[in-house]
């Protein structure tokens, strides 16, 4: 798939990085110098981690693993803005958040090496929901935690980690518009690598996915990085 810049569709885009890496316009974010460079570590470690995992998948020491260079930035980002009560629910791409929450990399690749029910780390003290491998699942799962937090009267919110090809599936679409009729404090996260497994995004979609918000009747936010690989964006919906 060749490189485009979905910039050139008209939807509304929030970017910060040039595609050959270069600042764009006003960078400051608002945070102290001591959290940039944790942040800037974070990326750099589940980089790191990603690689390595990628080697010992291929020495057969872990299951099927799924790479996520290029999302780190994504990834570290938005887990970093989650507070403590907050509940992330991943795929089975989301080793960099699992990190900032505090999961621990060897019990998170627990998983990926068969372990009976996932890795041993704890959901609820970490704030992280258990690896959901059925194709966009856990962005219902994370509207019903939601929807419980705001019954509850708790200030806390979720976040759903998901990719593009997740956005075609029926789950996508119960889960956005049960957030959006129910007011629940949830954050669809769309991380667009380009591909659903196979399909390339030119045959998935025709309108930006961010641009579905407005249907369901809630805001839509496109953040785009740099190109990497071929990487049109990446999207971010956020639930009523």
């Amino acid at each position: 798939m060749s490189a485009r810049d979905p910039a050139d569709d008209g939807f509304p885009t929030l970017r910060l990085v040039s595609p050959d890496g270069t600042a764009v316009g006003d960078t400051d974010v608002g945070l102290p110098v001591s959290d940039l460079r944790s942040l800037l570590r974070w990326m750099i470690l589940a980089r790191r981690l990603d690689r390595e995992c990628m080697a010992l998948q291929r020495q057969g020491e872990l299951t099927v693993y799924p790479p996520f260079e290029g999302q780190e930035a994504a990834q570290v980002g938005s887990a970093f803005a989650l507070g403590p009560e907050d509940m992330a629910f991943p795929s089975f791409r989301e080793l960099a958040a699992a990190v900032v929450r505090g999961v621990d990399p060897v019990e998170y690749l627990a998983y990926h090496r068969g372990t009976w029910h996932g890795g041993p780390y704890d959901p609820l003290s970490t704030g992280f929901a258990p690896i959901c491998v059925p194709v966009a699942t856990q962005i219902v799962h994370a509207v019903g935690w939601a929807l419980g937090a705001k019954l509850d009267g708790k200030t806390a919110c979720s976040l759903a980690y998901f990719g593009d090809g997740s956005a075609s599936e029926g789950d996508f679409h119960e889960g956005a518009n049960l957030a959006a009729v129910l007011g629940t404090p949830a954050v669809l996260f769309c991380q667009n690598n380009g591909w659903a497994i196979s399909v390339p995004a030119q045959e998935q979609y025709a309108a930006p996915i961010a641009a579905r918000a407005a249907g369901y009747g809630f805001p839509g936010v496109r953040v785009v990085g740099g190109l990497v690989s071929g990487q049109p964006d990446h999207a971010r919906i956020d639930g009523a």
